[in-house]
């Protein structure tokens, strides 16, 4: 319908022609997050107040990675 002009449309800016976000954009992000803070930098479409929260009941314990979750051999 050509409503608005092809220099006036919204264009992307971080990727030419593929709308998925490109493998090095993703890394600076990680890397920014990594640096300060989870949820530092995201993406618009996430949101920004989350309405739901993660459930960790049933989960395996982290023996190698948390000190206070390793068995204990008396």
């Amino acid at each position: 319908m050509d409503l608005i002009p092809a220099a006036l449309e919204q264009k992307h800016l971080f990727a030419d022609s593929d709308p998925r976000p490109s493998d090095h954009l993703m890394g600076v992000v990680d890397r920014i997050n990594q640096d300060h803070g989870p949820d530092t930098v995201f993406f618009g479409a996430q949101g920004v107040e989350r309405e739901w929260k993660m459930r960790c009941g049933s989960r395996s314990p982290r023996y190698t990675t948390q000190w206070h979750e390793l068995l204990r051999v008396s």
